[in-house]
């Protein structure tokens, strides 16, 4: 069986389970089938990334409250995991691993300055980076957690244009995030000068300007 047919058989009959009143989905879906499971969650539901990536599902949806509780329940199993597969990690590293609320970006960014891949992380040869406030926020949720990879961002600088102008610019993006949006770990939806300056060093990476001799 091919790795297309074996797709399609998946996509047809779908893995979904429901936990604690939480829909758990651990395969691909079509848009039409997202939409169809998604009609039958109770109003209010909402998908939570970073429970599905507890989980190991594709997609976690539910009221959040429901979310929540399947969150707290899940910690200790991720930390178990995460506790086997590093045991020579220090604790706070460990800690991020296990539970740290992860994006693309964000793991991109530990795995160049601590030097190991998460577990299930799309790294290799997929450079993802900040593309608005709330991923920002996610990648300084890590630095926050682990202080020697914030010593080095700089290094990171080498991974792309993009990461060069969001490293070179990242006090002042800091700074705006700090002033407009404090809670800025809970929710960055609001932070529209934030937003802009990463908007702004993203342009800017991909059109610099050039000095002439």
């Amino acid at each position: 069986m091919s790795k297309t047919t074996e797709g399609f058989e998946t996509m047809a009959h779908p893995r979904i389970e429901v936990r604690r009143n939480c829909t758990l989905v651990y395969s691909a879906l079509t848009s039409d089938m997202f939409r169809a499971i998604s009609g039958d969650l109770p109003p209010g539901s909402i998908l939570d990334r970073h429970l599905a990536r507890l989980t190991g599902a594709q997609f976690a949806m539910g009221l959040p409250a429901d979310l929540a509780k399947l969150t707290r329940a899940m910690e200790p199993v991720s930390r178990r995991r995460i506790d086997e597969a590093f045991p020579d990690q220090p604790e706070h590293v460990r800690e991020w691993l296990a539970v740290g609320r992860h994006t693309l970006s964000s793991q991109i960014l530990f795995s160049r300055l601590i030097g190991i891949t998460p577990p299930g992380a799309i790294t290799d040869g997929f450079l993802s980076y900040p593309y608005d406030a709330n991923d920002f926020a996610r990648c300084r949720e890590m630095l926050d957690a682990i202080p020697e990879a914030a010593a080095n961002l700089h290094l990171a600088a080498d991974l792309s244009n993009e990461w060069a102008v969001l490293i070179e610019r990242w006090d002042s993006i800091c700074a705006a995030m700090d002033e407009e949006a404090p809670d800025w770990a809970e929710s960055c939806h609001r932070a529209s000068v934030t937003r802009h300056m990463i908007e702004a060093a993203l342009r800017d990476a991909k059109h610099p300007v050039r000095v002439m001799p």
